[in-house]
């Protein structure tokens, strides 16, 4: 990554709303403490708005959910807040500045609050990346999103690249597993 200043922290309006989007490959379901706010997502790519502050709440409780993009920071309805100021206040930034750079393949200095952030992007970059881009990405920290959405791109339609998964599987290396079974014989015959 090339050098750049370090980008000043913006004050956030705790009402400011912010679009998640599910990563996942399955359901998910979060409520407050206070039973006042709830998240559901049935599918990959489903979305939410919750304000600025509610998102503070649910990093508290799931910090590692959005570190590992299973929920993204999609959008933010503020005109003079972009994703790379919401990630920055909460401490991920190094995960969407690694987003940026690998599955986007863009400057951090073009993000702006018109730049937006989709689960999609991920099975894009995972189909349409050459094999050293994404061997690449495989040694940043969002290696594990590419890794969960390049299993289920597999399980799906097997419309995977045999290398992408050869290198997945050495990466997880799970002998046991009779999905990494399956994936092997397949490659073979």
């Amino acid at each position: 990554m090339s050098e750049r200043k370090r980008k000043k922290r913006i004050s956030i309006d705790k009402e400011t709303e912010i679009f998640i989007q599910s990563n996942l490959g399955g359901s998910f379901f979060w409520e407050d403490v206070h039973k006042t706010t709830f998240i559901k997502f049935e599918e990959r790519g489903d979305e939410e708005t919750v304000t600025f502050g509610e998102l503070r709440t649910m990093l508290s409780q799931l910090r590692p959910y959005f570190t590992d993009m299973r929920l993204i920071i999609s959008d933010v309805l503020d005109e003079n807040v972009s994703i790379m100021d919401v990630a920055t206040a909460l401490h991920i930034e190094k995960t969407y500045e690694d987003y940026f750079e690998y599955i986007e393949d863009v400057d951090l200095d073009s993000v702006d609050n018109s730049t937006t952030v989709a689960s999609s992007d991920f099975e894009y970059f995972i189909k349409e990346s050459d094999i050293e881009d994404y061997k690449k990405a495989l040694k940043s920290s969002i290696k594990n999103p590419i890794i969960e959405n390049s299993v289920d791109i597999y399980r799906k339609d097997r419309s995977l690249d045999g290398e992408k998964m050869d290198l997945i599987s050495r990466i997880i290396d799970d002998k046991e597993d009779l999905f990494w079974n399956d994936v092997k014989a397949s490659q073979e015959g």
